[in-house]
């Protein structure tokens, strides 16, 4: 039994892990400074209000990916803005405006845009992979179809061969297969009752006259 290391599900954690809540806990924290600074808001309401506004911008990016409607871009671009300005306020904080600020506001917003644009193209390649697997199996289906159809065919064409040998008699039977080198003429003259093997040649090659007439 294998077990996985601290190390390597941390490891997994960055390389594959959902940054998205990670992302929210971070971004409330701004959210609250903001709101209390700016709305004397209680901070149990600004945590609220920021995990609401960071999950309503996650949420709108997705649906503006999927979609692509001008209406789902625009309401991810108002929402992004709005996230944006938020975290603006937080670095600003009652004081005095620094261009700086412009940059430092800028990670966590975008980086939830990022977020939602890479999970949403996930989940389309995702679909597009089982579309294209159960198309494949369509068409697996279909040919297994085709060649059962076939395969029906050829049977039903073995069975009319079968009740047309069937009608022969034992002679006709034996000369068609000394015809066909599935006898010997010996073993052909034996089932015909016959001692000269060229008795044997001979009515064989009045069968085959009268197959090929």
């Amino acid at each position: 039994m294998t077990t996985t290391s601290t190390w390597q599900r941390i490891a997994g954690f960055f390389e594959n892990g959902d940054l998205v809540p990670f992302a929210v806990v971070v971004s409330s924290v701004h959210f609250v400074t903001a709101l209390v600074v700016y709305g004397g808001e209680s901070w149990p309401v600004a945590v609220l209000v920021g995990v609401f506004v960071d999950m309503l911008h996650y949420r709108t990016i997705r649906y503006a990916v999927r979609g692509r409607s001008r209406v789902a871009i625009f309401l991810a671009v108002v929402t992004t803005a709005m996230s944006y300005v938020f975290h603006l306020l937080f670095y600003i904080d009652g004081g005095v405006f620094a261009p700086v600020y412009l940059l430092l506001a800028a990670p966590l917003p975008l980086g939830i845009f990022i977020l939602a644009w890479q999970q949403e193209q996930a989940r389309a390649e995702a679909a597009q992979a089982d579309a294209t697997a159960a198309q494949n199996l369509a068409d697996d289906h279909k040919r297994l179809q085709e060649e059962h159809k076939r395969l029906q065919r050829e049977h039903k064409d073995l069975q009319a061969v079968g009740k047309a040998w069937q009608t022969l008699n034992d002679e006709a039977q034996a000369l068609a297969r000394f015809n066909a080198k599935q006898l010997k003429a010996e073993e052909a003259a034996s089932i015909l009752g016959v001692k000269d093997v060229r008795t044997v040649q001979a009515r064989a090659a009045r069968l085959n006259g009268k197959v090929t007439q």
